[in-house]
């Protein structure tokens, strides 16, 4: 019986304070993303990005906003993020790793 192959979501965030950091950069932290999902064997079948957003602001995470959606609907099964504290910087939130958790991602 064949495998299936998990279907993974991205997410990057640029800070405004990394503007200047080439390395932070949103298109690279999804290059980096799509080549670990490929080393699982897993399929990327969206993206979602906040550009120039501080993780404190969750009012203005408007692509991780639509990442819980998806979440919610059952869209993907994983998500994969450069470091946890992409997904958020605002330390009286419930924690975003448990959030997507709750949703069996």
């Amino acid at each position: 019986m064949a495998k299936t192959a998990l279907r993974a979501a991205t997410y990057s965030r640029k800070s405004t304070q990394q503007r200047d950091i080439e390395d932070a950069s949103t298109d690279r932290q999804i290059a980096l993303a799509k080549s670990f999902a490929e080393t699982k064997g897993w399929t990327i079948v969206a993206d979602y990005v906040d550009e120039g957003v501080s993780g404190r602001t969750r009012t203005k995470l408007i692509g991780r906003a639509k990442l819980f959606l998806a979440a919610e609907e059952g869209q993907f099964d994983v998500v994969i993020v450069r470091d946890s504290d992409r997904l958020s910087r605002d330390d009286e939130e419930t924690d975003p790793v448990v959030m997507l958790r709750d949703c069996d991602v």
